[in-house]
């Protein structure tokens, strides 16, 4: 309504002082470019964050109103305007033809070549930064799944002619343990350098099969902080997510790794808990006790990661916007939770503290020896997925050679009345 009052205002045969403020030529030029202005500011804010810039608050403002206005400007000047005049030469079609088909038949080669990486990959690698041509290219070949065990070759047989002969004797090769790398996006952008790493290792082979969006936890509405998130289906189907891939490698290992997802503040049964929360507490380690089960329940050894702390992402609009997911205390009563567990169940799985190796001085780090181990506050980039993976690898060769003693039991359905929040 303000808006009509405004447009009325100002269209009047008398404009009156509204219309005279707003007839101010910078004005007037603002709204010449504001298209370009819309058009450009979401990249150059993706772009040009506090940790590229070294700015923050009104600095960093400053700095990305005055990039979008140069780059809106330019793209009004030198193509929107000419377009609109009818003065912007386009190449001849003889000329552009054969560049279009080309591009497209290039296009396609690149869109088929990775065919064998699965889809949750090469969504992540959409949005996760770091990860090369390079990287696609190792991870959809063997990274792409389990590494094929090699097959021991058949001993020749003896010859009748020459009695003397033998057969000779082929060793053996050792087992190659597998790992089946379960979690959302955090734990499939790890995975795709942990494929990179095992490609040539000859005593572990690792299958990513991480979920975008899912975390351990299951049902009920999750607070965001800006908006309220019902969680898909999908991510309650443990059997899917879980259960087949199991059923269909087999791994002599499963890894689990999740992120901020399951730090949420969490409704379930009406009420919302959060992290430290009686109710929450007892939920989690809930879903933790039947998680537990669902993974060893072929016989596979499980490892957890500690959940990492994150980084507030800056994203167009929500400068200085408080994430409750990302702090740092929900990250260590997570962890601790995955301590405490451990004590009363001991051996059902070996926990590895990844957030330690990768937070120096507990605290979270973007690079690490010169490695940019993260740059969008949550995810691994390819490098410092490989980065972590090198170290990771050898305590997963040890986890493989241990025993199995993770207790086996029936899995079931957790039933939120059981909570007794206090």
């Amino acid at each position: 309504m303000a808006v009509v009052v405004i447009i009325v205002s100002v269209t009047q045969p008398d404009r009156g002082l509204l219309g005279r403020a707003l007839s101010w030529y910078p004005l007037r030029w603002i709204g010449m470019i504001s298209y370009g202005l819309y058009l450009w500011h979401w990249p150059v804010y993706l772009t040009l964050t506090g940790t590229r810039t070294g700015l923050e608050g009104n600095g960093l403002l400053f700095a990305r109103l005055g990039v979008t206005f140069a780059f809106a400007t330019a793209s009004f000047y030198l193509l929107e305007r000419p377009i609109r005049r009818g003065t912007f030469r386009i190449p001849r079609p003889v000329f552009t033809a054969p560049v279009l088909v080309g591009a497209l038949l290039a296009g396609l080669v690149l869109s088929t070549s990775g065919a064998g990486t699965p889809p949750a990959n090469a969504a992540l690698r959409s949005i996760t930064a770091g990860a090369s041509a390079a990287s696609a290219a190792r991870s959809s070949g063997a990274g792409a799944g389990a590494a094929p065990v090699p097959s021991t070759p058949a001993a020749p047989a003896a010859s009748a002619s020459d009695p003397g002969a033998t057969a000779t004797t082929v060793p053996t090769p050792p087992h190659r343990a597998s790992v089946l790398v379960l979690g959302d996006s955090v734990a499939i952008s790890l995975g795709e350098g942990l494929d990179a790493v095992t490609a040539e290792n000859p005593n572990l082979s690792s299958i990513n099969r991480g979920s975008l969006g899912c975390g351990m936890l299951r049902h009920g509405e999750i607070d965001m902080g800006l908006q309220l998130y019902e969680q898909p289906g999908i991510c309650d189907d443990w059997q899917g997510r879980w259960l087949d891939p199991i059923n269909e490698f087999h791994p002599d290992e499963v890894m689990l790794l999740t992120g901020a997802w399951d730090l949420l503040d969490r409704k379930i049964d009406g009420t919302w808990y959060q992290p430290g929360q009686v109710g929450f507490d007892r939920y989690f380690l809930s879903e933790l006790e039947q998680a537990t089960q669902a993974l060893t329940s072929q016989g596979s050894k499980l490892v957890i990661l500690t959940t990492p702390f994150f980084s507030r992402p800056e994203l167009v609009g929500q400068t200085g916007h408080a994430w409750p997911e990302y702090d740092p205390w929900r990250v260590d009563r997570i962890n601790a939770l995955y301590r405490d567990f451990l004590v009363a169940h001991p051996g059902r799985y070996t926990l590895i503290d990844l957030n330690r190796y990768i937070s120096p001085g507990g605290q979270y780090a973007e690079n690490i020896d010169g490695i940019k181990i993260r740059d969008d506050g949550v995810h691994f980039t390819f490098d410092g997925a490989v980065y972590v993976s090198k170290w990771l690898v050898p305590q997963l060769e040890q986890v493989a050679k241990l025993p199995t003693t993770a207790e086996s039991a029936p899995v079931e359905e957790f039933d939120p009345r059981h909570l007794h929040p206090t």
